[in-house]
Protein backbone atom coordinates (compact mmCIF):
# COMPACT_ATOMS: atom_id res chain seq x y z
CA UNK A 1 0.00 0.00 0.00
CA UNK A 2 0.76 3.65 -0.83
CA UNK A 3 1.33 6.16 2.29
CA UNK A 4 -2.01 7.73 0.66
CA UNK A 5 -3.84 4.76 0.47
CA UNK A 6 -2.07 4.01 4.48
CA UNK A 7 -3.58 7.45 5.24
CA UNK A 8 -7.46 6.88 3.80
CA UNK A 9 -7.41 3.10 6.18
CA UNK A 10 -6.22 4.56 9.11
CA UNK A 11 -8.52 7.65 8.79
CA UNK A 12 -11.54 5.43 8.00
CA UNK A 13 -10.75 2.77 11.02
CA UNK A 14 -10.58 6.26 12.89
CA UNK A 15 -13.95 7.72 11.77
CA UNK A 16 -15.43 3.83 12.86
CA UNK A 17 -13.79 4.63 16.40
CA UNK A 18 -15.21 7.64 17.02
CA UNK A 19 -18.48 6.51 16.19
CA UNK A 20 -18.64 3.65 18.04
CA UNK A 21 -17.48 5.15 20.93
CA UNK A 22 -19.93 8.16 20.41
CA UNK A 23 -22.53 5.19 20.17
CA UNK A 24 -21.42 3.55 23.30
CA UNK A 25 -21.66 7.26 24.73
CA UNK A 26 -24.91 7.49 23.81
CA UNK A 27 -26.29 3.51 25.02
CA UNK A 28 -28.80 4.25 28.25
CA UNK A 29 -28.16 0.06 29.57
CA UNK A 30 -25.48 -2.82 29.53
CA UNK A 31 -26.96 -4.40 26.91
CA UNK A 32 -26.86 -1.39 24.75
CA UNK A 33 -23.25 -0.40 25.54
CA UNK A 34 -21.99 -4.10 24.71
CA UNK A 35 -23.75 -4.17 21.79
CA UNK A 36 -22.35 -0.79 20.89
CA UNK A 37 -18.56 -2.09 21.47
CA UNK A 38 -19.64 -5.16 19.88
CA UNK A 39 -21.11 -3.54 16.26
CA UNK A 40 -17.82 -0.73 16.56
CA UNK A 41 -15.15 -3.16 17.22
CA UNK A 42 -16.50 -5.32 14.30
CA UNK A 43 -16.80 -1.65 12.07
CA UNK A 44 -13.15 -1.07 12.79
CA UNK A 45 -12.15 -4.83 12.11
CA UNK A 46 -13.98 -4.62 8.79
CA UNK A 47 -11.68 -2.00 7.27
CA UNK A 48 -9.46 -3.59 4.55
CA UNK A 49 -7.84 -1.43 2.42
CA UNK A 50 -6.63 -2.95 -1.09
CA UNK A 51 -3.48 -1.81 -2.87
CA UNK A 52 -5.50 -0.60 -6.06
CA UNK A 53 -2.18 1.98 -6.99
CA UNK A 54 0.32 -0.94 -7.00
CA UNK A 55 -1.74 -3.53 -8.46
CA UNK A 56 -3.29 -1.34 -11.45
CA UNK A 57 0.32 0.07 -12.02
CA UNK A 58 1.90 -3.81 -11.87
CA UNK A 59 -0.79 -4.84 -13.93
CA UNK A 60 -0.02 -2.13 -16.66
CA UNK A 61 3.46 -3.41 -17.00
CA UNK A 62 2.56 -7.16 -17.47
CA UNK A 63 0.20 -5.92 -20.05
CA UNK A 64 3.24 -4.14 -21.99
CA UNK A 65 5.47 -7.55 -21.18
CA UNK A 66 2.49 -9.26 -22.59
CA UNK A 67 2.10 -7.10 -26.08
CA UNK A 68 5.77 -7.02 -26.25
CA UNK A 69 6.42 -10.61 -26.41
CA UNK A 70 3.57 -10.93 -28.40
CA UNK A 71 5.62 -8.66 -30.94
CA UNK A 72 8.80 -10.38 -30.32
CA UNK A 73 7.31 -14.08 -31.24
CA UNK A 74 5.75 -12.71 -34.68
CA UNK A 75 9.54 -11.21 -35.73
CA UNK A 76 9.93 -13.59 -38.44
CA UNK A 77 13.72 -11.83 -39.06
CA UNK A 78 14.62 -13.35 -35.23
CA UNK A 79 16.61 -16.74 -35.30
CA UNK A 80 14.44 -18.65 -31.88
CA UNK A 81 17.70 -17.60 -29.89
CA UNK A 82 17.55 -14.20 -30.75
CA UNK A 83 13.27 -14.09 -29.60
CA UNK A 84 14.37 -15.69 -26.55
CA UNK A 85 17.02 -13.47 -25.37
CA UNK A 86 15.03 -10.88 -26.30
CA UNK A 87 11.99 -11.82 -24.19
CA UNK A 88 14.43 -12.39 -21.16
CA UNK A 89 15.18 -9.51 -21.42
CA UNK A 90 12.12 -7.81 -21.52
CA UNK A 91 11.02 -9.92 -18.65
CA UNK A 92 13.45 -8.55 -16.38
CA UNK A 93 12.84 -5.04 -17.21
CA UNK A 94 9.16 -5.79 -16.36
CA UNK A 95 10.50 -7.56 -12.57
CA UNK A 96 12.96 -4.98 -12.24
CA UNK A 97 9.65 -2.67 -13.05
CA UNK A 98 7.57 -4.40 -10.49
CA UNK A 99 9.77 -4.32 -7.88
CA UNK A 100 10.37 -0.85 -7.91
CA UNK A 101 6.49 -0.68 -7.79
CA UNK A 102 6.43 -2.68 -4.40
CA UNK A 103 8.83 -0.14 -2.96
CA UNK A 104 7.24 3.01 -4.00
CA UNK A 105 5.61 4.65 -0.58
CA UNK A 106 3.62 7.19 -2.57
CA UNK A 107 1.01 7.51 -5.27
CA UNK A 108 3.14 9.38 -7.11
CA UNK A 109 6.19 7.47 -6.48
CA UNK A 110 4.10 4.10 -7.77
CA UNK A 111 3.41 6.16 -11.05
CA UNK A 112 7.20 6.89 -11.70
CA UNK A 113 8.04 3.58 -11.10
CA UNK A 114 5.14 2.34 -13.89
CA UNK A 115 5.91 5.04 -16.47
CA UNK A 116 9.48 4.05 -16.05
CA UNK A 117 9.34 0.06 -16.06
CA UNK A 118 6.48 0.26 -19.41
CA UNK A 119 9.22 2.34 -21.04
CA UNK A 120 12.07 0.09 -20.31
CA UNK A 121 9.42 -3.24 -21.51
CA UNK A 122 8.83 -0.95 -24.34
CA UNK A 123 11.93 -0.16 -25.28
CA UNK A 124 13.23 -3.56 -26.11
CA UNK A 125 14.29 -3.86 -29.67
CA UNK A 126 15.84 -6.87 -30.62
CA UNK A 127 17.60 -6.82 -33.58
CA UNK A 128 17.79 -9.46 -36.19
CA UNK A 129 21.57 -10.21 -36.55
CA UNK A 130 22.05 -13.30 -37.26
CA UNK A 131 19.70 -13.19 -40.28
CA UNK A 132 21.00 -9.69 -41.90
CA UNK A 133 24.74 -11.13 -41.41
CA UNK A 134 24.12 -13.97 -43.67
CA UNK A 135 22.21 -12.71 -46.10
CA UNK A 136 24.72 -9.90 -46.40
CA UNK A 137 27.27 -12.90 -46.83
CA UNK A 138 25.46 -14.16 -50.09
CA UNK A 139 24.90 -10.33 -51.37
CA UNK A 140 28.85 -9.88 -51.03
CA UNK A 141 29.43 -13.51 -52.66
CA UNK A 142 27.04 -12.27 -55.27
CA UNK A 143 28.69 -9.02 -55.96
CA UNK A 144 32.09 -11.15 -56.15
CA UNK A 145 30.55 -13.63 -58.74
CA UNK A 146 29.32 -10.95 -61.07
CA UNK A 147 32.54 -8.91 -61.17
CA UNK A 148 34.21 -12.16 -62.37
CA UNK A 149 31.45 -12.98 -64.53
CA UNK A 150 32.06 -9.44 -66.43
CA UNK A 151 36.07 -9.94 -66.51
CA UNK A 152 35.54 -13.58 -68.12
CA UNK A 153 36.17 -12.84 -71.86
CA UNK A 154 35.73 -16.31 -72.25
CA UNK A 155 31.80 -15.62 -72.30
CA UNK A 156 29.88 -14.10 -74.70
CA UNK A 157 27.30 -11.08 -73.39
CA UNK A 158 24.44 -13.58 -73.89
CA UNK A 159 26.52 -16.44 -71.18
CA UNK A 160 27.61 -13.43 -68.86
CA UNK A 161 23.75 -12.58 -69.03
CA UNK A 162 22.89 -15.82 -68.09
CA UNK A 163 25.14 -16.58 -65.71
CA UNK A 164 24.73 -13.62 -64.09
CA UNK A 165 20.59 -14.00 -63.96
CA UNK A 166 21.63 -17.56 -62.76
CA UNK A 167 23.86 -16.20 -59.63
CA UNK A 168 20.73 -13.88 -58.79
CA UNK A 169 18.37 -16.50 -58.51
CA UNK A 170 21.12 -18.64 -56.24
CA UNK A 171 21.19 -15.60 -54.02
CA UNK A 172 17.30 -14.87 -54.03
CA UNK A 173 16.53 -18.86 -53.21
CA UNK A 174 19.32 -17.91 -50.45
CA UNK A 175 18.30 -15.22 -49.09
CA UNK A 176 14.59 -16.57 -48.79
CA UNK A 177 15.98 -20.03 -47.46
CA UNK A 178 17.69 -17.24 -44.20
CA UNK A 179 14.47 -15.79 -43.40
CA UNK A 180 12.54 -18.96 -43.25
CA UNK A 181 15.06 -20.45 -40.58
CA UNK A 182 14.56 -20.35 -37.51
CA UNK A 183 17.62 -21.00 -35.45
CA UNK A 184 20.86 -20.10 -36.05
CA UNK A 185 22.17 -22.98 -37.27
CA UNK A 186 19.50 -23.21 -39.71
CA UNK A 187 20.70 -19.79 -40.49
CA UNK A 188 24.27 -20.31 -40.94
CA UNK A 189 23.68 -23.73 -42.47
CA UNK A 190 21.19 -21.61 -45.29
CA UNK A 191 24.37 -19.26 -45.47
CA UNK A 192 26.61 -21.74 -46.10
CA UNK A 193 24.74 -23.68 -48.90
CA UNK A 194 23.70 -20.22 -50.58
CA UNK A 195 26.73 -18.40 -51.09
CA UNK A 196 28.20 -22.25 -52.64
CA UNK A 197 24.97 -22.29 -54.63
CA UNK A 198 26.42 -18.48 -55.69
CA UNK A 199 30.17 -19.39 -56.10
CA UNK A 200 29.90 -22.63 -58.54
CA UNK A 201 27.63 -20.85 -60.75
CA UNK A 202 30.57 -19.71 -63.09
CA UNK A 203 32.02 -22.84 -63.23
CA UNK A 204 28.26 -24.76 -64.15
CA UNK A 205 27.91 -22.05 -66.99
CA UNK A 206 31.51 -23.38 -68.16
CA UNK A 207 30.69 -26.96 -67.86
CA UNK A 208 26.80 -26.13 -70.03
CA UNK A 209 28.88 -24.04 -72.83
CA UNK A 210 31.60 -26.63 -73.19
CA UNK A 211 28.54 -29.32 -73.56
CA UNK A 212 27.38 -27.08 -76.18
CA UNK A 213 30.21 -27.35 -78.32
CA UNK A 214 30.32 -31.14 -78.29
Amino acid sequence: MTDEEKATAKQEAQDKATAAKEAINNARTNDAVTQAKTDGTTEVNNVDPQPEAKNAAKKAVEDALAEKIKAIEGNNDLTDEEKATAKQEAQDKATAAKEAINNARTNDAVTQAKKDGTTEVNNVDPQPEAKTAAKKAVEDALAEKIKEIDANNALTDEEKATAKQEAQDKATAAKEAINNARTNNAVTQAKENGTTEVTNVIHNQKQKTAAKKQ
